[in-house]
């Protein structure tokens, strides 16, 4: 049997398609795995003239060979059958690793299957799809590990369509093949990762402003992702949205932070790049959004400004401010560890901070029902005021002095550019105005972390007990026309509700004295440095915090939340 030096791979195909259809049950082309009939001494028969008599590639001993011959074929027939196997089984190796050079090594890894027939319709206009990443991945996949002739002569330009399409959905190699694969996140958290992955966990503002520049940049995407999500809805999405429009986005730093990253499987490497590539894609058309409605409201232009100055503030804080951001960062630090030792000393250093910051706060009259608005106002007027507060108060908790506040929440936080927002947007909101008259309302009104009932007196006499001090305040004294006899009239009067009560008159009237002064109230002796007999105190009665002290009733202020003004 003559064999040619090349033979085409669909001769192959065919060979070893045959090889596994039996005719009376012996396979018709012949198997490695099959028993090898034993040499026979076959009667004589005619031999096609193509096919050669010689032992090396005859299944028989010659017609002509004597009985010595005979024997000896007989001794090397299973070698000789065995070499001739191996021959063509290598070159049958051979010619299918002739069809699949320019193959990809993946194709046999992910045991992708060499398609019957590729719709190339499917592949039109592929550059200019934006979804349905699987189906198109996978049609590609399939040309690209194709071995057919027409496919191979088709495979330069899907190539290039594959590389249009591939950068119009941002993909890199990996993130081609987990698609191909269908890989997924795994269901870990965020937290479980570590680095900047981790960061991404619960990327709220607050905690961003905290983390200040040591925030990752997969942790300014996560918080933009949900930021975007709250602008689409609800009663402050005006501002949800124009916050989230001024946040600084990279989308390199993000890859490079993804790839970083110990441990990051090949499903949450490509679920992490596809969040940060449509994060941007909504974080263009927020801004490019926000920029029009700038355009035509004059109400919306001033938000934007207040929140790129804040941005500007922060990117190029003084050295106050810098000074103030690391004092509160190592009582959140102590906080965090939860251990005494990180308090120790902390009192004379955060309330000298404080003292200094609101030193030179103004106020005047204050009355029980504006009492918080009117001193929170003067007292934290930037942030550097709210930085050495909230430094204060977690010394105060840290240390066990007093734990009766929390600023979280408040409109005095002011941790970051993002908080800082939002707080002087409230700060600013009556000098805000919209021409469209929907959008009034929409900055909120300021919301402090002291509410509740202001009692409000002059101090008579201060007690100090341990950690708390007792305020007692000097009598206020005025006389009104009271009642003060009365008889029944024999009838009945009935209540707003149908309940019936016996009616009486007043019969007669006196001037009667009475005390306006609040009954006595201990307070935190940490804030309440500073007091003095005489000065007329406000103080919060649910929390049992004193806020601002006045000179007088109608004076000017002098003290406010546990320092001197002046």
């Amino acid at each position: 049997m003559h064999h040619t030096s090349r033979v085409s791979l669909a001769l192959v195909l065919t060979l070893s398609a045959c090889s596994l259809i039996k005719v009376n049950g012996k396979p018709l082309g012949g198997s490695a795995s099959s028993p090898s009939p034993e040499p026979t001494e076959a009667s004589p028969s005619p031999q096609p003239s193509h096919v050669s008599s010689s032992p090396e590639h005859d299944d028989e001993a010659p017609q002509n060979a004597t009985p010595e011959e005979r024997a000896e074929w007989r001794k090397g027939y299973h070698a000789r059958r065995a070499e001739r196997e191996r021959k063509q089984a290598a070159e049958q190796s051979r010619l299918v690793a002739e069809s699949r050079k320019g193959q990809p090594g993946w194709c046999q890894e992910y045991r992708i299957s060499e398609s019957v027939e590729i719709d190339l319709s499917k592949l039109k206009d592929l550059e200019s799809t934006a979804y349905d990443e699987s189906d198109n991945a996978n049609h590609f996949a399939a040309f690209m590990c194709s071995t057919r002739g027409k496919h191979r002569e088709l495979k330069p330009k899907v190539l290039e369509l594959r590389a249009k399409w591939m950068k119009a959905q941002g993909f890199d190699e990996q993130d081609f093949l987990a698609k191909v694969r269908s890989l997924d996140w795994d269901g870990k958290k965020y937290a479980s990762f570590p680095g900047p992955v981790s960061q991404m966990e619960s990327a709220d503002a607050i905690k961003l402003d905290r983390l200040g520049s040591q925030a990752s940049m997969l942790a300014r995407f996560s918080y933009a992702d949900v930021c975007t999500d709250m602008s689409r809805g609800g009663n402050n999405s005006l501002l949800a949205k124009i916050g989230c429009s001024r946040e600084s986005l990279d989308r390199a730093k993000a890859f490079a932070e993804i790839d970083a990253t110990a441990g990051i499987t090949p499903g949450v490497r490509f679920q992490l790049r596809k969040l940060v590539r449509t994060t941007v894609q909504d974080h263009d058309k927020l801004r490019a959004e926000i920029a029009a409605l700038a355009k035509d409201e004059p109400g919306i232009a001033q938000l934007v400004a207040i929140a790129d100055a804040q941005r500007k503030e922060w990117a190029a804080p003084s050295a106050e401010r810098t000074k103030l951001v690391a004092q509160l960062e190592a009582m959140e630090a102590a906080t965090a560890a939860n251990k005494r030792s990180g308090f120790t000393g902390c009192e004379a250093t955060t309330y000298a901070a404080w003292a200094d910051q609101v030193k030179g706060a103004t106020f005047s009259k204050a009355t029980d029902s504006n009492a918080v608005n009117v001193v929170m106002t003067a007292a934290f007027r930037d942030a550097d005021s709210y930085l050495a507060f909230q430094a204060l108060v977690l010394c105060a908790k840290g240390s066990g002095v007093s734990s009766v506040i929390e600023t979280d929440g408040s409109a005095i936080v002011r941790r970051g550019p993002r908080t800082a927002t939002m707080a002087a947007w409230v700060a600013a909101r009556d000098s805000i105005k919209f021409d469209n008259k929907a959008h009034d309302g929409v900055v909120p009104h300021s919301s402090f972390f002291l509410r509740g009932r202001v009692l409000e007196g002059t101090i008579a006499k201060l007690t100090p007990a341990g950690e708390t001090l007792t305020i007692s305040f000097k009598q206020e004294l005025f006389k009104r026309k009271d009642c003060v006899a009365s008889k029944k009239t024999g009838k009945l009067g009935f209540y707003t509700d149908g309940r019936a009560y016996a009616e009486e008159v007043c019969t007669k009237f006196e001037m009667v004295t009475h005390d306006s002064s609040p009954e006595d109230i201990s307070v935190p002796a940490f804030w309440a440095k500073g007091l003095k007999p005489g000065m007329f105190l406000l103080v919060s009665q649910d929390q049992g915090f004193p806020i601002a002290a006045l000179n007088a009733r109608e004076g000017a202020g002098t003290w406010a939340l546990g320092a001197p003004v002046k």
